[in-house]
């Protein structure tokens, strides 16, 4: 039995790279799955990228990829027969934020600022 090989993008979300790992507290505020979603939308992506990097089905996606254009989070762009989803600054800036629990404050780090398109 030969099992399929894992594309670039769910090898990138099984990874554990810290750098690609959404915080631990976003992910309790909107679920880890789409914590991840928006985490893989760094780099804009189709709705069948998206669920390849999250592990999902296409369906669960464009549920994730709704909700979080909804939120705000992300915009969608139809491109004939497919869409890109694209992380919005209001999504850089919540993903992004880290607070600084080494000093006990809580105060937060600025984000980084997302990539000039």
């Amino acid at each position: 039995m030969t099992l399929p090989q894992l594309g670039d993008e769910m090898t990138e979300a099984l990874s554990g790279d810290p750098s690609t790992l959404p915080h631990p507290a976003l992910a309790r505020l909107i679920g880890p799955t789409r914590s991840r979603a928006l985490a893989a939308l760094r780099r804009p992506r189709s709705t069948t990228r998206l669920a390849a990097s999250i592990g999902c089905s296409l369906a669960a996606a464009s549920e994730h990829a709704r909700v979080l254009r909804d939120s705000g989070l992300i915009t969608t762009e139809r491109h004939g027969k497919s869409v890109m989803h694209s992380i919005t600054a209001l999504g850089w800036n919540l993903l992004s934020r880290r607070t600084d629990v080494r000093s006990g404050s809580g105060d937060i780090v600025e984000p980084s600022q997302p990539p000039q398109r």
